[in-house]
């Protein structure tokens, strides 16, 4: 098993929360409500792959891909000149499915289940009934 190192998980998180940043100063229609949900950054720190998510249907998520790509050079620019390394990784996006599953879980829950509102007035019907 590969488990990165310190140095490595530190600079994953700061090209996360960077290439973040930069998302949302870019003018993009396609990179509206992309969410950048994790980085992993190679042993040897030249490569790392962003994961990436957006709701919606599969042609949703294959846009915001070609906006992410066609935006690469400008986020690798942007992450070079907010960030100091010896080397700046080439990035690689990668769609993230998992906040997606996450949504329709709870979707699929909340069809499943009885609305709360619905016991709340069952209870209230039978604090009713009992003060008869």
């Amino acid at each position: 098993m590969n488990v990165p190192g310190r140095r490595q998980q530190r600079l994953s998180e700061l090209i996360k929360t960077t290439i973040s940043e930069i998302l949302m100063e870019l003018k993009d229609p396609r990179l509206e409500m992309v969410t950048i949900t994790r980085a992993e950054v190679a042993k040897d720190m030249k490569t790392a792959k962003i994961y990436f998510s957006v709701l919606g249907e599969e042609e949703r998520q294959r846009t915001a891909q070609r906006g992410l790509e066609t935006a690469r050079g400008k986020l690798q620019a942007e992450l070079r000149n907010k960030v100091r390394l010896r080397y700046t990784p080439v990035l690689r996006f990668e769609y993230d499915p998992a906040i997606a599953g996450s949504v329709r879980i709870a979707q699929l829950l909340k069809e499943a289940l009885p609305d709360d509102h619905d016991d709340e007035e069952d209870i209230e019907s039978n604090e009713e009934e009992t003060e008869d």
